[in-house]
């Protein structure tokens, strides 16, 4: 095999194109990215309960979308209870956090 053809194998055989390489650099920057979401969002809950506030139902919304696209991850790759259990505890939270975030805007 000549070096054309191991990398177009290559290519075919990663998902769009993309090698195994690219596709752990990509998922290492999405792990440091939701950690760091993981960590602002628990700054601004000890922010809040210090100064005895609640926060907005928008960031809670966009969080737990990030919690129920985390759980929905380790559900497909993993397929337990535990994840599963996370996965539906996670969507009924984002629904509700979100239903009520709505209602406030409109002032319901």
């Amino acid at each position: 095999m000549d070096k054309d053809e191991i990398l177009t194998r290559a290519q075919r055989e990663g998902r769009n194109g993309i090698d195994d390489g690219s596709a752990q650099v990509k998922n290492k920057g999405l792990r440091y990215g939701v950690s760091v979401v993981y960590a602002l969002y628990l700054l601004y809950l000890i922010l809040a309960w210090y100064k005895d506030t609640s926060l907005p139902f928008v960031a809670q919304s966009m969080f737990m979308a990030l919690v129920t696209g985390d759980a929905l991850s380790c559900w497909k790759d993993r397929h337990t209870f535990g994840s599963l259990a996370l996965l539906v505890l996670a969507s009924v939270v984002t629904i509700g956090v979100t239903v009520a975030g709505i209602m406030q805007l409109f002032g319901k």
